[in-house]
């Protein structure tokens, strides 16, 4: 029986959740192979998990600037000192992996992948490495001229990581995986209905997992819109975001329902006309399967300024400076549906919904 090893990494939800949408496929598929979908930082010293867990998320939500400058600098010293860190700080990850014995790993971050190629070289072990990119843009960090193959989102990062010695023929353009729940088919009278809500047009303010964001002052101010409006709130884990949104006075013109952290986001997805948030990779792939475009605000210095310049480029969505410009953006498409036509179009014209059943026929035929 073939072992397949996932393994993935917590800075964030999108890696994970990349890494269960593909677990999910290979499981749908009946075949006779054993998966185990893991979390690096469960294997690793507490130093580790402080340091791409805690110490990341307090980075780019308290010093996002300098956090993009690292981005924009990081080199290949800076990757070997890392690749010494890993080393020295996952004992238990190679006892693990070497317990196990997979013969095919599929990585959602360049972490567990960097790590694993290495003691394959080092102790002679014969499992294939396969990368999946979760944004639309390849950091040098993702780039191992050592991986199997690559996995990612769009054909120019195909010509970022032949910078970085990556063979061409060893990347294919698959999208970023995400769950089958975001490409199928909703009924969106039945979603309004049991929300009671009317046809009105429907924004989404969209926090993340960790509820970040400028959330509260968006809110405020779309209350003080005169139109007509659905306004849906996801919260995620921000438990003192929720009570600070629930004090807002409501608007007679609007109907708003807040959300806490739910896993039928994609229902609120497909029944709102426009997603205002910040373009995480799984967050913009859902998006584009759905067909809603995003109103982009605050996006964080390199990954997700990256994915603002994808969904810019090919017209899936609009980048705003400030929250007046958030406000400026959602009246122009309030009144005007030609643009917001184009818009929509283009989501599905640049999304790649089936990525994860793509990755994995891919992948599987690299062990059989």
């Amino acid at each position: 029986m073939k072992k397949i090893l996932i393994a993935s990494l917590k800075a964030g939800a999108g890696h994970m959740m990349a890494a269960k949408a593909i677990e999910d496929s290979l499981l749908g598929k009946n075949q006779d192979f054993e998966v185990k979908n893991i979390d690096f930082l469960e294997y690793a010293t507490v130093l580790s998990q402080d340091f791409y867990g805690k110490w990341y998320l307090d980075m780019i939500n308290k010093v996002p600037q300098f956090y993009g400058w690292l981005y924009d600098n990081l080199d290949d010293t800076t990757k070997d000192a890392r690749l010494i860190f890993d080393r020295i700080n996952t004992q238990k990850f190679k006892e693990f992996v070497f317990d196990y014995e997979p013969d095919l790993v599929i990585a959602t971050h360049f972490v567990p992948a960097d790590i694993l190629i290495h003691w394959r070289t080092k102790y002679k072990k014969n499992y294939k490495v396969v990368v999946t990119v979760t944004d639309y843009e390849a950091h040098r960090l993702w780039a191992n001229k050592e991986a199997d193959h690559y996995y990612v989102a769009t054909p120019e990062i195909i010509d970022q990581l032949e910078k970085f010695d990556v063979k061409s023929e060893n990347v294919s353009v698959t999208g970023i995986p995400i769950d089958s729940k975001y490409s199928s088919e909703i009924n969106k009278d039945e979603v309004r209905n049991k929300l009671n809500l009317n046809q009105d047009f429907t924004i989404l303010v969209a926090s993340g997992g960790f509820g970040i964001g400028p959330v509260e002052e968006i809110v405020r101010r779309l209350h003080k819109l005169p139109q007509k409006l659905n306004i849906l709130i996801m919260t995620g884990n921000n438990e003192e975001l929720l009570q600070t949104l629930n004090r807002i006075p409501d608007n007679e013109n609007h109907n708003k329902i807040i959300f806490p952290f739910i896993d039928n986001d994609q229902e609120l997805m497909a029944i709102s006309d426009i997603i205002i948030g910040k373009p995480g990779g799984l967050t913009t792939a859902e998006a584009l399967a759905i067909g809603t475009p995003i109103v982009i605000i605050d996006p964080i210095p390199g990954q997700e300024v990256a994915n603002a310049n994808f969904l810019c480029r090919n017209l899936a969505g609009l980048r705003a400076d400030d929250l007046d410009e958030v406000i400026n953006i959602t009246k122009q498409l309030f009144n005007r549906p030609d643009i917001f036509e184009t818009l929509t179009k283009n989501t599905k014209k640049v999304a790649l919904p089936d990525a994860a059943k793509d990755i994995i026929h891919h992948a599987l035929n690299l062990i059989n």
